[in-house]
């Protein structure tokens, strides 16, 4: 049977081990089954210089083709940069690492062909499929995720996290403006801004990683994170201001829980117990602002203690801020509320300035 043309992505980062053997495998399936096919790998610059063996099977094999991504990072926007350089009317996406069987391929493009599916995904959770031998905790984390992935799309998939499937060209060429392109959950992107989709799932079990490392870790969750944070209210504010309100948050909890504990359990006064909660509290949140809300622009060696400084002194204005709104509104509404608008206030002006003059990003 004459498959129609197959674009296969392959994202990579320092993958130099195994992309010749998943080449030749996926040759051999794929010329088998007189599928017009080719790969291409999407490398992240990997200092084992994956992108040069690369260039260089190109050279050797028409079927294959390099794509180098310089400055620019991230599985999800790696692959979509390879959809756009695709030539296929099936598009495909594969781990580097062979813990995915590329003998399912045949398979996934034979459920396409009949029409009756947009996507087919590759599934460790369906009956006859696996996760190998992964350990107790990753297999929670996994199910974890894939319960949480429900809040931002429509569709039961049971394994919306998989980073194997085959799709219809025009699903990207209709949505591909709609996606994030951020973390590592390009599927999961897609299935969350189209919910028309009509979808098949197959089993499979997944391998031991050949060579290399794995690349889960907490980025990987962060980013997850952050990605479901963007669907859900992304359409009402920027994910940055998000994260910044989220770490006032727990900023604010830190300090009620160390001025009672300063207060309360060891007996200081009062006044030396709040200040110390201040300080503390401070602290936290200009540090986590700047390893998580701010990462891109991360504070280093001398602008991190200049820049503690500067969120101090634009702080200290929020928090004036906050004081005047507040006993404005004292008189007019209940002293709660006027304190949640004032803190909102507060708030506000910190993200606003802060982001501008401590961390020099254009807020969104």
């Amino acid at each position: 049977m004459l498959f129609p043309m197959l674009s296969i992505v392959v994202p990579t980062f320092n993958e130099r081990n195994n992309i010749p053997i998943l080449a030749d495998k996926l040759k051999s399936i794929l010329e088998s089954h007189r599928c017009d096919y080719e790969i291409i790998f999407v490398d992240d610059n990997s200092p084992d210089h994956t992108w040069e063996l690369a260039r260089e099977m190109s050279l050797a094999d028409e079927h294959i083709r390099i794509i180098r991504r310089v400055g620019r990072k991230g599985l999800s926007s790696a692959v979509i940069e390879g959809f756009l350089a695709s030539k296929g009317d099936y598009l495909a996406v594969i781990d580097a690492d062979l813990q995915h069987d590329p003998e399912q391929i045949p398979q996934m493009v034979n459920e396409l062909d009949k029409g009756d599916c947009d996507l087919v995904i590759a599934s460790r959770y369906i009956d006859n499929g696996s996760v190998g031998d992964w350990n107790k905790l990753r297999i929670l984390i996994s199910e974890i995720a894939t319960s949480m992935s429900q809040l931002v799309m429509k569709y039961r998939s049971t394994d919306p996290m998989s980073g194997f499937f085959i799709l219809k060209r025009d699903v990207i060429d209709r949505n591909i403006e709609k996606l994030s392109g951020k973390g590592f959950k390009i599927l999961l992107d897609i299935m969350s801004v189209d919910d028309t989709l009509q979808i098949k799932e197959i089993p499979y079990t997944f391998s031991t990683r050949l060579h290399g490392e794995s690349k889960l870790g907490n980025d990987v969750i962060v980013q997850y994170m952050e990605f479901l944070l963007e669907r859900t209210f992304g359409k009402y504010v920027g994910i940055q201001y998000i994260k910044y309100m989220i770490v006032g948050s727990l900023g604010a909890l830190l300090h009620f829980s160390l001025l009672s504990f300063f207060y309360k359990t060891l007996e200081h006064t009062y006044s030396k117990s709040l200040m110390a909660a201040i300080l503390i509290a401070i602290l936290f949140n200009y540090s986590f602002n700047n390893l998580w809300t701010f990462r891109s622009h991360r504070l280093k060696n001398l602008s991190l203690v200049t820049g503690y400084f500067k969120y101090n002194l634009l702080c200290v204005v929020g928090a004036l801020a906050n004081y005047s709104v507040s006993m404005y509104l004292l008189g007019y509404v209940d002293w709660v509320l006027a304190s949640f608008i004032g803190a909102f206030v507060g708030a506000n002006w910190n993200y606003l300035t802060n982001s501008i003059y401590t961390w020099k990003t254009k807020h969104e």
